[in-house]
């Protein structure tokens, strides 16, 4: 099990990693004295295993890839961003580590949008945000990802809504808070995103929790609670929204 933290990556592996003497767990850090083996930054924002079972660590200072080789020894193979690669990371901040259906790897950074990864080439390719081109990314900022029961892709953004983006062509459509709309997003910072097996998607924003119905539009809000914090905490058999704080029910 892997616990992400401001001070670095915790594995706790049963008795094989723990200390019973000191309780200790077993912690991973950045290390410039180790710069083939350790992390990009101790300060972790995202973790994902993927279907190779590798673990991707998205940090303040870059993002790390940790994998196992065949005499059981770990490996951190880094990447960050480079102002002369293109095909670089496009932003040292990894908010969030998302793998598509079709096996794809998905970052949202702090400033640079969205990255695609390519694995076989070990290189990204980049979606930007654009003032000038309404119909791309309208935040850098991502902090969400999320692909429906339907195959459409959702991109929460720091401040400015949801985007959901045609991965063919990298066009986006948009969705924000309207206060005039009592049928639009709660609030443009969107915090998390889940599905329910029904195809109910669910929006944890600044504001509280918007619900939008299967295929239906337009975003319906759901009014019954109010929160002034909310998380998401998903599970094999069912996703829920967790740690819910100063609720009021009505």
């Amino acid at each position: 099990m892997w616990f992400g933290t401001q001070d670095g990556l915790n594995r706790y592996d049963g008795l094989n990693k723990l200390d019973q003497n000191t309780g200790r767990i077993t912690q991973y850090k950045s290390d410039l004295r180790k710069p083939g083996g350790s992390l990009s930054s101790s300060y972790i924002l995202s973790l994902h295993e993927d279907r190779s079972c590798r673990l991707w660590v998205g940090t303040r200072g870059g993002l790390t890839r940790v994998s196992v080789d065949a005499t059981g020894k770990e490996r951190f193979t880094k990447y960050r961003y480079d102002p002369t690669d293109d095909k670089s990371l496009s932003n040292d901040v990894v908010h969030c580590i998302y793998q598509d259906r079709s096996g794809i790897l998905w970052f949202g950074t702090g400033g640079g949008g969205l990255c695609r990864f390519d694995d076989q080439n070990e290189t990204f390719a980049r979606i930007t945000h654009d003032a000038a081109r309404p119909d791309r990314l309208n935040d850098p900022f991502v902090f969400v990802l999320l692909e429906d029961l339907t195959g459409r892709f959702w991109v929460g953004t720091a401040a400015d809504g949801l985007n959901l983006l045609d991965r063919q062509n990298g066009s986006v459509r948009h969705y924000r808070n309207d206060p005039a709309n009592r049928f639009s997003l709660s609030n443009n910072r969107v915090l998390c995103m889940t599905e329910t097996r029904s195809g109910d998607i669910w929006v944890g924003t600044a504001a509280g929790p918007t619900n939008w119905s299967g295929p239906r539009l337009p975003l319906k809000i759901f009014r019954l609670f109010s929160f002034t914090k909310l998380m998401v905490c998903p599970m094999r058999s069912f996703t829920a929204f967790w740690k819910m704080t100063q609720a009021t029910f009505g």
